[in-house]
């Protein structure tokens, strides 16, 4: 396994390099200081989004994990819904992982569609709560294996298994933005994917670093074992 496609405003400006990531719009907040930012998407208007073209560490994937920090600030439609972060080709072989507000803005959904055009959806519901909050979210899935969402460190294992190899090709990495959804109106820190899956150990481990406000310095590269 490599390592994770980081962001924050130190990786981004060089410490790693080899992935092609353009911000659009999107601004860094400090939280304690330049090591230690979160990213901020602030809706549609303008629009905020961040590209990341052609990595090929995460184009074929038989499994991943995605972990990152997350505070909507502002409630927007019930029909609709926010990508957070996508590899999403226009038919088969994709991935994403969206804040969905057809529950009232309370749902996180990992949806997943294989090479021949099957989908699989899995919905951790009611999890979402609050405006202006930090939730720590994880998304793992491993092909043949029941994919796991985690908030908070509490995992749902609600959504089905699926057995694939995701091959989304050279298509861009997009964070807070497709070509159909509109752009996040949130707060993004410490945003990390693995080609692998981590263990519940590893997700605990990150989980227990901490939030921006909490001053907890970001971990690059795999959680110790």
């Amino acid at each position: 396994p490599v390592e994770p496609v980081v962001f924050n405003r130190t990786v981004y400006n060089g410490v790693t390099t080899g992935n092609n990531r353009t911000i659009t719009n999107a601004t860094w907040n400090n939280a304690i200081d330049e090591h230690d930012t979160y990213l901020h998407f602030s809706g549609p208007s303008d629009p905020d989004y961040i590209t990341v073209s052609n990595y090929s560490a995460i184009q074929t994937l038989s499994e991943f994990t995605v972990s990152f920090w997350y505070r909507p600030f502002t409630s927007f439609p019930s029909s609709n819904q926010r990508f957070i972060v996508n590899k999403n080709t226009p038919n088969n072989n994709s991935w994403l992982i969206e804040h969905q507000t057809g529950n009232g803005g309370k749902d996180i959904i990992l949806y997943m569609k294989d090479s021949g055009g099957t989908e699989h959806n899995h919905t951790y519901a009611n999890i979402i709560t609050n405006l202006n909050q930090w939730y720590h979210i994880v998304v793992k899935w491993s092909s043949g294996s029941t994919s796991k969402i985690f908030v908070d460190n509490v995992k749902d294992t609600s959504g089905g298994t699926c057995t694939a190899t995701i091959n989304t090709g050279s298509t861009d990495l997009m964070v807070s933005w497709s070509n159909v959804i509109s752009t996040l109106f949130a707060y993004v820190h410490d945003l990390k994917i693995w080609n692998r899956e981590l263990t519940d150990a590893e997700v605990t481990y990150l989980y227990n670093q901490g939030h921006p406000i909490a001053g907890f310095p970001s971990w690059q590269g795999d959680p110790p074992p």
